[in-house]
């Protein structure tokens, strides 16, 4: 990722701005976009780790990204889950689709 070797910049560049926000502050992407800058500048393992990271990765998005395969799926009485693996490093993570105002998801490395 090009933009990773700006991420420091990127940084002091948007320090204090208000970005809004009512039931959850815009400047959660903003902060999530430069955990993943700094995942793919800093570490050595597969960009699938930010899954961890970052609560709103959907996982049927991720499969049109072609970066995981659904492997199963299950309704439970309060929420949808799912078992997923990386297409790069083959990671397996149960995830778990929760709603309140906004929908989230709970990733967990298996």
């Amino acid at each position: 990722m090009e933009l990773a070797h700006h991420v420091d910049e990127i940084e002091r560049a948007t320090e204090g701005i208000d970005l809004g926000g009512v039931l959850r502050p815009n400047r959660a992407a903003l902060e999530a976009a430069i955990k993943l800058l700094r995942l793919s500048r800093d570490e050595k393992r597969c960009l699938c780790a930010f899954y961890l990271v970052y609560d709103c990765i959907d996982p049927e998005g991720e499969v049109q990204a072609n970066c995981i395969t659904i492997i199963s799926s299950e309704d439970k009485p309060y929420a949808e889950s799912c078992v997923c693996e990386c297409s790069k490093c083959h990671q397996r993570y149960e995830v778990e689709r929760f709603e309140y105002h906004y929908p989230w998801w709970k990733w967990v490395r298996l």
